[in-house]
């Protein structure tokens, strides 16, 4: 967490690796971390494989310096591919946990069609098709159930509008038509139950 959060204003004066080291930049910051965490994710220090996917899905989400949208990739690819392993695309019975895998496997989901623009010509990792968990619905009393479901949306657009760009396809040029305001593919969103964080405030 302290890698991606680095990069807000409010973190500049606690961007110290040791009590006592330098104030560093975010960016040398979230650098270090990231090389910390790569070297202990190789090591598999972390026993636990569902915190070892949220642990690499934030690694994701740093694609700073050369080749880091490659490196960033390589890390949701290993998140996705984990969790497959896991089957955390399906519901299981008698997993104590299954709230949180499902919202950790849509938060993948929702990471690998956000990503696509970032990487071009790559393709999707996740098929809907192979996927047999219901998505989370929304709910008055769980903010989360809201983040998911926008960003869910927004990915099932970028999935649209990049299926023109599938080298199968005879399309000689977008053909999708209007797509929606972000007033549309929020509404029915209560904002007031998001963390300050995601009010943008």
């Amino acid at each position: 967490m302290s890698m991606i959060v680095c990069k807000a204003r409010q973190a500049t004066p606690f961007l110290r690796l040791t009590e006592e080291g330098p104030l560093l930049g975010s960016l040398e910051f979230s650098g270090k971390l990231l090389q910390g965490l790569e070297a202990a994710v190789k090591a598999d220090l972390e026993p636990d494989r569902v915190t070892k996917i949220q642990i690499l899905a934030l690694m994701h989400l740093n694609n700073d310096g050369v080749g880091g949208n490659d490196r960033s990739s390589n890390h949701l690819a290993h998140a996705i591919s984990t969790a497959w392993s896991l089957s955390l695309h399906w519901r299981v019975p008698g997993i104590p946990n299954q709230e949180q895998c499902s919202y950790l496997w849509w938060s993948l989901t929702s990471l690998d069609r956000l990503n696509k623009p970032l990487m071009g010509a790559a393709p999707f990792m996740i098929d809907d098709a192979d996927v047999g968990l219901e998505r989370p619905e929304k709910t008055s009393n769980d903010y989360r159930s809201h983040v998911i479901n926008v960003t869910l949306t927004m990915g099932d657009l970028i999935k649209k509008a990049t299926k023109v760009y599938k080298a199968t396809s005879t399309a000689r040029c977008d053909d999708q038509g209007d797509f929606p305001s972000l007033s549309e593919v929020t509404s029915g969103t209560s904002f007031n139950e998001f963390l300050q964080s995601h009010q943008g405030e």
